[in-house]
C-alpha cells in the first residue's frame, strides 16, 4: 500500500493478504503484523504454487503535541492567571469551552485542554489553580479618638498571624496613630498580599473657660463670696455637658471657701478637663478711737482697739504727754480703762503706739504699728 503516517501513541497494522508464506523484513512470519515505529516495512509472499508477491511501505511516526500548563500553583483572591497550551496553529480545546491558544483564570479549580494536530494526533495537559483568600484582620473600619489622645490600630485578638504590616511600619502589626487620616494596612501570606483601608478621625475636645464672674484676684470668704461659670468658648456651646467635681451639673456655682475647682466639659464624644483657682485674702484690720469717757455709764468707758480675726501679735501701749508708759497689753480683747494704779487719770490727750502683725497679699506675714492720741473725756 501507499507510505502512511500514524501518531506516536497509536498502532497500524500491515495485511499482506492470502498465500501460504509470510517473510517480513522485520522477521515475522505472519499474514499481518502490527507497528508502531517508523521505518521501511517490505513483505515477500509465496503461495502454495510458489508464485511470489513482494511489496514495501514506509511508515512516519507523527510526535504528539507537547503540552505544558506548569506546576499546579496559587493565585490570590483578585488576580488572574494566564495558562498557554503553546503549539500555535493546532486546534486547542479548553475544559472551559474556549479554543485559543491562551485563556485567563480567576477562580480556583482544574483546568485542562486537548491540542490536536491535523493528523489527529492529540496532547493533553491539565493544571490545578488553588485561589486564596486572605480574612480581613480588622472588624472595625473606622475609629474615632479625641485631641491629646491617641488610638493603636491592630488586628482582631482572635485573627491568626498572617504577617501584617504598616505603610507606615513596616515591622509591626500595630500601629498608634494622632492625627485624621486614612491609614494602609497590608496582610501577607506565603503567597499573596492584600490591603485594608482603616479610617481614624480626630475629634476636638470641648474648648472651654470658666469666668470669675466678680473678677477679683481674691476674696475675703468671712465677708464675700464669688460665682464661677463655665461656657464654650466664643459662647459655641455644641451642646456641652458641664460637670462640676463637689457640684455636679451646673454651668455656674456659688464659691465660699478658697481652692481649685475642676470642670468637666464633654462633647458628642470627648471629655476635658479645666480648673480655676480661688485665692483668699482677708486683710488684718485694726480700729482705734479718738476719744472715750470711763465714767461707768457703759457706753465708751473703754478705750479698746476693734480688732478683726486676722491680726496677730497685737500689742497696745498708752503714753502720757511726758512720754511715760501707763498701759499696755497684748491681750485681745483688753483696753485701757482710764485709770492708773486704780485711779482715773485726768482729763487730758494721750498718745497710743499699737504693733501688730497680718498677712499681706502676697501671703507673708507683716508688721505693722499705728500711732496717734486719744482724748480722755468725762
Amino acid at each position: 500500500g501507499n507510505d502512511t503516517t500514524i501518531c506516536s501513541d497509536s498502532v497500524i497494522t500491515f495485511d499482506a493478504g492470502s498465500g501460504s508464506i509470510w517473510s517480513w523484513s522485520n522477521g515475522d512470519s505472519t499474514q499481518s503484523i502490527s507497528v508502531n515505529k517508523s521505518g521501511d516495512y517490505s513483505v515477500v509472499v509465496s503461495d502454495e504454487l510458489a508464485c511470489v508477491g513482494y511489496d514495501t511501505i514506509h511508515l512516519t511516526i507523527q510526535p504528539l503535541p507537547i503540552v505544558s500548563l506548569g506546576n499546579d500553583t496559587v493565585i490570590c483572591e483578585f488576580d488572574n492567571l494566564i495558562l498557554n497550551a503553546s503549539n500555535p496553529n493546532l486546534n486547542h480545546i479548553w475544559s472551559t469551552g474556549e479554543n485559543s491558544q491562551t485563556i485567563v483564570v480567576d477562580k480556583e479549580g482544574i483546568y485542562s485542554v486537548n491540542v490536536f494536530d491535523s493528523l489527529g494526533c492529540l496532547g493533553t495537559g491539565d493544571i490545578y489553580i488553588n485561589q486564596e483568600f486572605l480574612p480581613d484582620p480588622f472588624s472595625e473600619k473606622e475609629y474615632v479618638f479625641c485631641e491629646g489622645t491617641t488610638v493603636t490600630l491592630a488586628p482582631d485578638l482572635y485573627y491568626e498571624p498572617q504577617r501584617v504590616f504598616w505603610d507606615k511600619n513596616l515591622y509591626s502589626s500595630k500601629l498608634e496613630v494622632r492625627e485624621t487620616a486614612t491609614y494602609t494596612s497590608y496582610i501577607q501570606s506565603e503567597y499573596c498580599i492584600d490591603t485594608f483601608a482603616i479610617k481614624v478621625t480626630k475629634i476636638d475636645t470641648p474648648d472651654a473657660k470658666i469666668i470669675d464672674l466678680k473678677g477679683e484676684d481674691n476674696y475675703c470668704f468671712d465677708l464675700e463670696s464669688t460665682n464661677l461659670r463655665v461656657s464654650g468658648v466664643n459662647d459655641i456651646e455644641n451642646s456641652f455637658v458641664y460637670d462640676w467635681v463637689d457640684f455636679g451639673r451646673e454651668d455656674e456655682v456659688n464659691i465660699i471657701e478658697p481652692g481649685v475647682y475642676q470642670v468637666f466639659v464633654t462633647n458628642d464624644y470627648c471629655t476635658a478637663s479645666y480648673v480655676h483657682s480661688v485665692d483668699e485674702y482677708c486683710p488684718g484690720k485694726l480700729h482705734l478711737p479718738n476719744s472715750f469717757t470711763p465714767n461707768n455709764d457703759g457706753i465708751n468707758d473703754v478705750f479698746i482697739p476693734i480688732i478683726n480675726n486676722y491680726v496677730s501679735n497685737y500689742n497696745l501701749k498708752v503714753y502720757n504727754r511726758w512720754g511715760v508708759l501707763i498701759f499696755q497689753t497684748s491681750q485681745y480683747g483688753e483696753g485701757w480703762d482710764g485709770r492708773l494704779l486704780n485711779n482715773i487719770v485726768e482729763i487730758d490727750v494721750y498718745v497710743y503706739k499699737v504693733s501688730y502683725k497680718c498677712y499681706s497679699e502676697s501671703g507673708g506675714l507683716e508688721n505693722k504699728e499705728l500711732t496717734g492720741t486719744v482724748s480722755l473725756l468725762r
